[in-house]
């Protein structure tokens, strides 16, 4: 009975620090949404998260507010998925626009481009892991292709 009362207890206190974590984070913080290519738990995708939170970590000394989607378009290509990922990513960030995109991977950075006037409206987006054929893309963004950073162009608001 007596670890049972301590696991209990435990996990309750884990609950409550966790129900507890998106309260820490100010409303004022910088909202960041990462869009994923690929579905969630993929090997690809931590490698990739863990690069990308580490570079915000070494760029903000303060707390930032990171949504992740995992649009899984390698999978799922119909057009009524596509519409359905359009209008769950204008409604959820209606009422608070992100500050910052991040497509990781080819079929996102396309999608977000593509739906960039309905979703992420002069909001700017910095693409990871796209080939160096970007760099002559008419559209203004910057990114990391494969090992090296470049800025492409200026972006306009």
């Amino acid at each position: 009975m007596c670890k049972l009362t301590v696991f209990v207890a435990g996990t309750l206190i884990l609950l409550s620090t966790v129900g507890n974590a998106q309260e820490q984070i100010p409303r004022n913080s910088n909202q960041i949404v990462i869009l994923y290519t690929h579905r969630t738990l993929t090997p690809i995708n931590a490698d990739w998260d863990r690069g990308i939170r580490s570079a915000l970590a070494a760029g903000f000394s303060e707390p930032l507010d990171i949504e992740i989607e995992y649009l899984n378009l390698v999978r799922h290509k119909d057009p009524d998925y596509l519409r359905s990922w359009i209008e769950l990513l204008r409604t959820k960030y209606a009422s608070r626009p992100p500050d910052l995109i991040i497509p990781v991977f080819v079929p996102a950075l396309d999608f977000t481009l593509e739906h960039r006037d309905v979703l992420f409206p002069k909001i700017p987006i910095v693409f990871c892991s796209a080939p160096e054929k970007l760099a002559e893309s008419p559209f203004a963004f910057t990114g990391k292709i494969r090992d090296v950073n470049i800025q492409l162009k200026q972006a306009q608001p």
